[in-house]
């Protein structure tokens, strides 16, 4: 059996690669798939209900959420018709055990990256904006884990009791 090359693909490496790119060509035109920029909050308490909000583009219609762990989700119908936002209501089960877990958002045209999710056994504190010096230090009263995300060199500050 003879090999014909084109440039230096076979044939059939040359079919295979003009139908991978036609494929990527028709996902274009049918729409892109989610691309989350945010998901507040970053972490899940078992036995709790969290509402997962995510923000980015291309989320019209993200009507399912995966998750790494076990946990039955619930998509909030209110958010679903926004093209930036999409909710979840996240029911983990009280035995699921602490680790650093997954999500990914799938709608229609697609499914979007994985995004690090915490199921943490400690209550979640969402940061404030704004606490970027010792006077407006954020009061945190503990044993708690605070939600929030670093912005470059700019220093959070945090101000708790201890004995």
């Amino acid at each position: 059996m003879e090999v014909t090359l084109i440039g230096r693909f076979s044939i059939g490496a040359a079919g295979r690669l003009l139908l991978f790119f036609a494929l990527g060509q028709a996902a274009l035109a049918l729409g892109q798939a989610p691309s989350v920029e945010t998901v507040r909050p970053l972490a899940v308490q078992p036995g709790q209900t969290t509402r997962l909000v995510f923000t980015g583009k291309n989320l019209t219609k993200a009507a399912s959420l995966w998750t790494s762990f076990p946990s039955s989700v619930v998509p909030v119908a209110f958010d679903l018709a926004k093209g930036n936002r999409a909710a979840f209501d996240l029911p983990v089960p009280l035995d699921v055990s602490v680790q650093i877990g997954a999500v990914r958002l799938a709608s229609t045209k697609g499914i979007g990256s994985f995004r690090l999710l915490m199921v943490d056994d400690l209550p979640n504190l969402a940061e404030v904006s704004g606490n970027v010096s010792l006077k407006r230090a954020q009061f945190v009263a503990g044993p708690v884990a605070v939600d929030g995300t670093g912005n470059g060199t700019q220093l959070d500050w945090f101000e708790f009791e201890a004995n």
